[in-house]
């Protein structure tokens, strides 16, 4: 039996279809009906959709060959220890559900702007 898309792929499956014909990738197994890649797994994070072939398979192509850059924004309200237009450049290692500064950790820079 072919492997059906879960719930959340449904409803995305199904808000397209309303707005516009389907694109063959988003009735193909194969590419994931064109589902890249999920950012941030162990958060809410947002699903990368493709709409062709084509990008399905670029943007696959870079995420594997590490050549993608995430850019996170965060609107903070309140106090902030950080000094305003300051760069945190702390490596992080995955400790359970978090992450913590450690030296083998993956880079990770924060630029602070105010």
């Amino acid at each position: 039996a072919a492997a059906e898309p879960n719930d959340f792929l449904h409803w995305l499956l199904n808000e397209e279809r309303e707005r516009a014909p389907l694109p063959a990738i988003r009735r193909d197994l194969l590419p994931s009906w064109g589902v890249v890649h999920r950012l941030d797994v162990g958060t809410s994070g947002p699903l990368f959709c493709a709409r062709t072939y084509l990008g399905w398979a670029f943007a696959s192509l870079q995420l594997s060959s590490l050549r993608t850059i995430k850019e996170y924004v965060c609107l903070c309200h309140g106090w902030l220890q950080a000094a305003p237009d300051s760069v945190i450049d702390l490596p992080l290692e995955p400790r359970g559900r978090r992450s913590t500064a450690a030296a083998r950790g993956h880079r990770a820079v924060t630029t602070v702007a105010a």
